[in-house]
């Protein structure tokens, strides 16, 4: 299956979550958006070299309409989806700035811009006349909630694939996979040392002032019914979704 295939199902993926009365549908359709992004890429690097194109990592960004200097969270949801889908992200002026494969950032951005829209929705449910800094805190433990949950989704789904590779008995599969799941691991590293060797400063990232306990924590809860994590199942490969 081809990327621009993946990248179609993903869209309707991603249309069918922001369009569900159902949260709970909405959130593992999200799920199995980003699961489907990495199944697919682990199994592209399975392939022989000779049969795929390499993409060459390229530099572009957010732009300023994303409010990234009054809204650092977005800056780390954009770290925290990039590291998911291989991009590296940085902060630059009044942009984000991004690094990676064009397929990675395209993929990074579609789960970018529905993970947005989730957090302002919540926030405006949970924080309505509290004040700016009051929605912040609520919605860095959002961004937190789902980087948890896609970390356990990631560890999750390579495990099935391991496991599936390992009940055929063959050993060579399973040496092929772990070097596939090895060299899209890498891909956030390889994108951040391409930026470092373009660039003399990268300021990767915001550790922002200190937070209420009690609202990040309320952001965690309501962030955690964005991304569903190892609970949404993709099943036995990327091509039996959504045929």
């Amino acid at each position: 299956m081809t990327t621009e295939v993946i990248e179609e199902k993903i869209r309707k993926l991603l249309a069918l979550a922001a369009n569900n009365p159902s949260k709970e549908e909405s959130a593992s359709a999200l799920a199995k958006a980003q699961a489907l992004m990495t199944e697919h890429k682990i199994e592209q690097a399975t392939l022989d070299t000779a049969q795929t194109v390499e993409e060459k990592e390229i530099f572009t960004s957010f732009g300023a309409n994303e409010g990234v200097t009054r809204a650092y969270w977005k800056l780390s949801l954009s770290t925290v989806l990039g590291a998911a889908n291989g991009v590296f992200n940085y902060k630059s002026g009044r942009n984000i700035g991004i690094v990676g494969k064009p397929s990675n950032i395209r993929a990074m951005s579609y789960m970018f811009s529905y993970c947005i829209a989730e957090i302002e929705r919540l926030s405006k449910l949970h924080c309505k006349g509290l004040g700016h800094s009051y929605a912040n805190d609520f919605k860095r433990g959002c961004v937190n909630a789902i980087s948890n949950a896609i970390e356990s989704e990631h560890i999750a789904l390579q495990k099935r694939m391991r496991e599936q590779a390992a009940a055929s008995n063959n050993e060579r599969s399973l040496i092929v996979l772990n070097n596939a799941i090895a060299k899209v691991n890498n891909e956030f590293k390889d994108a951040s040392k391409f930026a470092h060797s373009q660039i003399k400063f990268v300021n990767v990232g915001y550790t922002g002032t200190r937070v209420r306990t009690s609202v990040y924590s309320e952001g965690q809860k309501a962030g955690s019914s964005i991304y569903p994590g190892s609970r949404a199942k993709i099943g036995n490969g990327s091509s039996k979704l959504l045929n």
